[in-house]
């Protein structure tokens, strides 16, 4: 950071108090008295997940989902959006997969988590 020294009479006190910034963009730090230009404000990146919470091939996403807010959550804004293809159980079966009852889904589930729970 460059050093430089203002002319604080002329400065216009910032929201933060501890800081005044001049009228040629140099920030100054009350505190420590170093002198330098501002940082641009930075703005958080907006993710939207969308995701099908009945789908158990969805839930192989979920453990990188967990990872990438763990690792990324302080400079992102997640907006969750659940969806599906599914508009309700009635009349629903897929003879192909073992499924004729919403009851039936929860052994995908659970074979999902087998193939994605890392270990």
């Amino acid at each position: 950071m460059s050093e430089r020294i203002i002319n604080t009479e002329s400065a216009a006190v910032s929201a933060n108090w501890m800081t005044k910034e001049s009228p040629d963009g140099m920030v100054c730090d009350l505190g420590t008295g170093m002198c330098g230009t501002a940082a641009p404000a930075r703005q958080n990146v907006k993710v939207t997940y969308v995701t099908d919470p009945i789908c158990s091939a969805c839930w192989a996403m979920e453990p990188a989902w967990r990872s990438v807010g763990f690792h990324f959550g302080h400079v992102m804004d997640a907006e969750h959006v659940y969806g599906g293809l599914l508009p309700g159980w009635d009349g629903f079966a897929d003879p192909s997969n073992g499924i004729g009852h919403y009851s039936d889904v929860a052994r995908h589930w659970a074979e999902m988590a087998e193939h994605t729970v890392r270990r």
